[in-house]
């Protein structure tokens, strides 16, 4: 189940999604999106989705990821990815994190 750290406004926070259900998030939480013009669009996060099964949905950049992990749970170990902007999709009003063979893909 991939899991992701990122930075609310307030704290950090942890969300996790089982492998099977990629698109069922343990919370909901808005998460930003970086625009052309440099501002920040903020949407829920949906999830995570697989790279092969992107067609035409619209591309985002996502931003205050600190970290990402593969493992079964929520505890880590996490690759540190604070410095990345990460590829995500804007679909059915929820921004998903984009996978390649269960990796984060940076932009």
């Amino acid at each position: 189940m991939p899991a992701i750290r990122f930075k609310s406004t307030f704290r950090t926070v942890t969300v996790w999604c089982p492998s099977h259900h990629l698109d069922r998030t343990s919370r909901v939480d808005y998460i930003p999106a970086l625009l052309k013009d440099g501002s920040l669009v903020y949407y829920m996060f949906g999830g995570f989705i697989e790279r092969r099964q992107l067609r035409y949905e619209q591309r985002v950049k996502m931003v205050n990821i600190i970290g990402f992990s593969t493992n079964d749970d929520e505890k880590g170990p996490w690759e540190a990815v604070s410095d990345q902007r990460l590829l995500g999709v804007y679909k059915d009003q929820r921004y998903f994190l984009v996978l390649d063979k269960g990796k984060v893909v940076e932009v």
